[in-house]
């Protein structure tokens, strides 16, 4: 078992161990709290994500939450809000780490010229391999900024996300060979780094909102019909008509960061939060005790 020694607040060290292999992972966790997952990918050797795994039994929801550019995992651990949100409600969290030549960054498109790691092999890898150790259901898919774009590249070329929900991201998708993902969208209309209205980076394009959620409305199968809308203080969200189920949030006075967990402590709207609740809305109240997503079926 390896064990790696990390900072915190007060100076001191703590040892954070090998998610276990259970005898039975659908049974009550016995020691519940934060573990990596070695996972040995054939192109990056061994990459470890960190895993939060709360109190009680499984099937269990698994939730991963991808950094934005230059961040971390234990950066997304603390501020998110996601590992007290699951001591809620009893998902587990996987909080996985990208890889380049200049920190860490996702291989969001195959343009990228700071890495060529195949990032959606190891995510499915690690998808599976916290499934089967945590008697995992559903997969929601959350990623900020650069690991909104992740997210997006995974939803689409991936059956293992049944819903995603990208923050603050470009989307950099050229097809969806999976098919339609349940998606929700945050976006600030102050995002300088991604802007709202869209822009074009080392020869990128990073389409707007607007034309983002024209793609997403065609391959969700939405109709034509205007969205319902839903104030929470600057936070609206538009809500459209489809098979599989789009949200689009708009933020005003937000920029480049994400939106939820500690950074929206004192607002009225919570990425964390409002995703958490609108994933479970969208699972079928009679869904099978692996999941409900029918991406995986056979």
């Amino acid at each position: 078992m390896r064990c790696a020694a990390f900072a915190l607040g007060l100076g001191l060290s703590a040892c954070i161990p090998e998610l276990p292999i259970l005898d039975d992972p659908c049974a009550a966790f016995p020691d519940p709290g934060l573990f990596e997952l070695t996972v040995d990918t054939p192109d990056r050797g061994k990459r470890r994500p960190l895993v939060y795994v709360p109190e009680g039994s499984g099937p269990r929801h698994l939730v991963f939450m991808l950094h934005g550019a230059g961040q971390g995992p234990r950066d997304m651990e603390a501020i998110s809000g996601w590992s007290a949100l699951a001591d809620r409600e009893g998902f587990a969290v996987v909080y996985p780490g990208g890889v380049g030549i200049i920190g860490r960054i996702w291989n969001a498109t195959d343009k990228n010229p700071y890495t060529n790691a195949d990032d959606v092999s190891f995510l499915d890898q690690t998808a599976a391999l916290a499934s089967d150790r945590l008697c995992g259901a559903d997969v929601l898919a959350v990623g900020f900024s650069n690991g909104g774009s992740m997210v997006h590249r995974w939803g689409c070329e991936s059956i293992w996300p049944s819903a995603i929900v990208p923050t603050e991201g470009g989307y950099l998708v050229e097809d969806c060979p999976t098919g339609p993902v349940e998606t929700r969208i945050y976006h600030g209309l102050d995002d300088a780094t991604v802007p709202y209205d869209g822009a074009s980076r080392d020869g990128v394009v990073l389409p707007s909102i607007g034309a983002l959620t024209a793609i997403k409305r065609g391959d969700n199968g939405c109709t034509t019909d205007p969205p319902t809308i839903a104030e929470n203080g600057t936070a609206s969200c538009a809500t459209y008509a489809c098979e599989t189920p789009l949200v689009v949030c708009t933020l005003a006075d937000w920029s480049h960061q994400y939106p939820g967990g500690a950074n929206t402590s004192n607002l009225p709207f919570d990425a964390t939060e409002d995703s958490w609740a609108w994933f479970v809305e969208n699972r079928p109240a009679d869904a099978p005790p692996g999941g409900s997503s029918e991406r995986r079926l056979p």
